[in-house]
């Protein structure tokens, strides 16, 4: 438990280095590529619309729909949240292995690498999120009381994803 304090405390001192080293990041990992970040968004936005081409329209999953929600906005719905929690899981399990150099060269907060994947996937995450907001007010689907839930829920998902890097 002591060790458990420790390291959330690390993570409060470090805080603007995880944001910091975060942005660096995420710019660096699409500095590469032609479109650059704006690659972030098209990457996601080309997936979905490949399922909902395949699931929505070709497998006719649009007409089981029932709710009164658009397809799109229920898959969408779905698809965003996992595509952070994937993120996180893949990535946040290499972070350490992937840093080590950086990690045994300078005196350098090992816990908080898995942070900035964190941080890093949850840019993207805001950004995907804001699209999703556009297609709920595009179809008149406008903010009620269980909206609510949305920022618990995120939270939950954050730390539930950092919990197995305490261990």
């Amino acid at each position: 438990m002591k060790e458990t304090v420790q390291i959330l405390k690390e993570q409060v001192q470090h805080f603007n280095k995880i944001t910091r080293i975060a942005r660096y990041d995420q710019r660096a990992t699409y500095q590469s590529h032609y479109l650059g970040m704006l690659w972030e968004v098209l990457s996601p936005t080309l997936q979905v619309l490949i399922y909902y081409f395949v699931f929505g329209i070709r497998m006719n999953g649009a007409s089981s729909m029932d709710a009164g929600v658009p397809y799109i906005v229920w898959m969408l719905a779905g698809m965003i949240p996992w595509f952070f929690i994937s993120a996180i899981i893949i990535s946040g399990a290499n972070s350490i292995y992937s840093n080590l150099s950086v990690v045994s060269r300078v005196k350098f907060p090992m816990s908080i690498l898995p942070s900035i994947t964190i941080f890093k996937s949850l840019y993207s995450y805001a950004t995907m999120l804001v699209i999703l907001l556009g297609f709920l007010f595009i179809n008149h689907l406008f903010p009620t009381i269980y909206w609510t839930q949305f920022f618990f829920t995120t939270s939950c998902v954050c730390a539930y994803s950092y919990t197995p890097f305490l261990f």
